[in-house]
């Protein structure tokens, strides 16, 4: 990526000379010659990533200048990546050999490869072990015990990893999960029109889901109408995965791999202590035939797992359950709040920016720092997480082809500012939840940055006739450019296939451009946040969220705890997981509203801009950590304090 010319000052084209403007389309016309688009991405899944990693994007030369010390990101991934990599996945080889199949030829070849990663771990020596002990070790059975999944983490510390212990039965950290863990945008409002709706299409959902057991009965609040009147009916519907393959084999296991479209609905508690709490859960999507409708399962049944219950006797049908919706929510958070919503679509911000602003303009320049790293992590997740037989493609139940198509198509046929936080909460109607820390992040934290947008543009544009004037792409100018590049569907030359565009609908006004920076910058940072760092905590435990299960829908009341250990990933699998999940939780490069000494070429009226944005950062922080001291650590929520949050989606 180019770095701006400290002699000139951040201007729009039709505020320069016209030498300067010739100056700055020649410095364009030298981008697009680096920057080009992956004709092969292009016509396999509609990506828009270079041909070639440009070397000014290499991690080499990614540096953060923000601290004082300069801090190299190549450095910085050798050791938190790199080693913890090498220390994680070597001690979880050994445990291996108590359970799996070894093929003893390849042993000395895998050893070799430990030694190559300690005294060079880099990320390709990092990959060729991956690759070395994935040919090692096959699948071989299932668990016995759960804590053998809790065995596994060795040198991963696992403060803050959920489903230790009695929480591994707790139907209320299950639910926190949809409100507080990575994937926490698909939980909505049941209305008694969409409840009639679930009812004519196959799920019978009646106030006959709270039984004897259940808290809701004890308090006498068991009637589904009343809670929806009172907002405190609520569900996660998994319905987009329907399509997606099923019952098919993984890359490095014979067992079959199973993708659930579930639906469960939770239901607020009225008593004095309000919560959300999960009371039935249908596995998959059905047809209007009832012969065909998939059984309810429902808490609190007669013989129901719970803690301290007998494991050889007790019925494990509602904890099969609420892993199918756990797979389910790794599964389409991966592909499309993560990959998608993140990645890919940042890259396609990456690319636009780079191919048709200046590097003296100003929403170049104000991108700029929030797109460091992207390219570069997104070109190395395609070499070794998400190609053919990569890391997801090992653990994750679908399809790796039908994982990396969900993730382009979650970007280009989603309406991205529908996902503005305040809408796209509004719209899922969410208030009534009584715990809901990512709601309460993430407003002020939008509201925040579209602030600094709104400033720091408003220096540039002093009037709409500004911009007007840099949408003419007839009379150069390039923010019209960037525009068409990035909504509009293109033709790249050598293939038969377009890049489609991305849907931000219209731009008109300021207000438009305004809204549109900040949902970049918004995404790149806070949104990657939320959904990155919460792995750690949640995915990385296959026995909380496995990512892949392997058996049918089990008989409600008639599931044993065999089963429930079948239904979860192998050891070998559960392994890979886990590395990757505490990987991309431990790894932070950057922080949120934060720049180099010199950044934006010293311009005192955007010093002051930057100034205003830290403070409102500090003041949510002080908010976070007022919050947080007032509840028990199992409900402290830290992953959107400004002060974890990084720049750009660089991990």
């Amino acid at each position: 990526m180019f770095t701006g010319n400290k002699s000139m000052s951040y201007s729009l084209p039709h505020q320069v000379s016209a030498s300067e403007r010739e100056s700055r389309q020649s410095q364009i016309s030298l981008s697009r010659s680096i920057y080009q688009y992956s004709v092969s991405e292009a016509e396999s899944s509609n990506i828009r990533a270079p041909h070639v990693l440009p070397e000014s994007e290499e991690f080499s030369n990614l540096v953060d200048n923000t601290s004082g010390e300069p801090v190299v990101y190549q450095d910085e991934l050798d050791d938190s990546l790199g080693k913890m990599v090498a220390n994680g996945v070597f001690h979880a080889f050994f445990l291996t050999r108590n359970f799996a199949k070894v093929r003893h030829d390849t042993l000395g070849d895998l050893e070799g490869l430990e030694d190559q990663l300690a005294d060079d771990p880099t990320i390709e020596n990092m990959s060729a072990y991956y690759d070395g002990l994935a040919s090692s070790v096959t699948a071989a059975g299932t668990a016995d015990q759960t804590k053998e999944y809790l065995d596994l983490y060795q040198n991963w510390s696992k403060n803050g990893v959920r489903g230790q212990g009695a929480e591994i039965f707790s139907d209320e950290v299950f639910a926190n999960q949809a409100v507080a863990g990575p994937c926490p945008t698909v939980i909505k409002k049941v209305s008694f029109e969409l409840l009639s709706e679930y009812r004519t299409n196959g799920l019978p959902l009646t106030d006959d889901v709270f039984l004897a057991a259940s808290p809701f009965t004890a308090n006498g609040d068991t009637n589904l109408e009343t809670m929806i009147a009172e907002d405190r009916l609520y569900v996660q519907d998994f319905s987009m995965l329907a399509g997606l393959s099923s019952g098919h084999q993984g890359a490095d296991s014979d067992e079959n791999r199973f993708v659930y479209s579930p639906v469960a609905f939770y239901a607020v508690t009225a008593d004095g202590n309000p919560r959300l709490l999960p009371i039935a859960i249908q596995m998959r999507q059905n047809d209007r035939d009832p012969a065909h409708w998939d059984p309810v399962f429902v808490p609190h049944m007669p013989n129901a797992m719970a803690y301290g219950a007998d494991v050889n006797t007790a019925d494990w049908s509602w904890m099969v359950a609420k892993a199918s919706v756990s797979c389910s929510s790794q599964i389409y958070h991966e592909f499309f709040e993560h990959l998608g919503r993140s990645h890919f679509l940042m890259e396609s911000v990456a690319m636009a920016t780079n191919r048709c602003l200046s590097i003296n303009h100003p929403v170049y320049a104000i991108l700029k720092p929030h797109l460091l790293g992207t390219l570069a992590i997104n070109d190395f997740g395609r070499s070794t997480l998400v190609n053919d037989g990569g890391t997801v493609d090992r653990y994750m139940s679908c399809t790796i082809e039908d994982f990396r198509q969900s993730a382009a198509r979650a970007i280009y046929e989603t309406d991205l500012l529908s996902l503005i936080p305040a809408v796209d909460l509004a719209n899922r109607e969410v208030n009534g939840i009584p715990y809901y820390p990512y709601r309460d992040d993430s407003v002020p934290l939008w509201n925040a940055i579209h602030a600094y947008v709104s400033e720091f543009l408003g220096v540039f544009y002093a009037s709409s006739g500004d911009l007007v004037a840099d949408l003419d792409v007839d009379n150069g100018g390039e923010l019209g450019d960037w525009w068409r590049e990035l909504t509009t569907d293109l033709e790249l030359e050598g293939s038969t296939g377009v890049l489609k565009g991305l849907n931000f609908g219209t731009l008109e006004n300021l207000e438009d451009l305004v809204n549109v920076i900040t949902f970049i910058i918004y995404t790149a940072s806070v949104h990657h946040a939320a959904v990155n760092y919460p792995q750690g905590d949640y995915y990385s435990n296959a026995l909380l969220c496995p990512a892949t299960v392997s058996r049918p829908t089990p008989v409600p009341g008639h599931t044993n705890k065999a089963y429930f250990m079948e239904f979860l990933p192998p050891e070998t699998q559960a392994i890979f997981q886990m590395n990757q999940m505490m990987v991309l939780a431990s790894f932070r490069f950057t922080r949120l509203g934060y720049f180099e000494s010199g950044a934006f070429n010293n311009d005192p009226r955007i010093d002051g801009v930057v100034a205003q944005f830290q403070n409102a950062l500090a003041d949510i922080g002080a908010a976070i950590d007022s919050r947080n001291a007032a509840l028990p650590a199992t409900l402290r929520y830290h992953y959107m304090h400004p002060n974890n949050i990084p720049q750009s989606t660089n991990i």
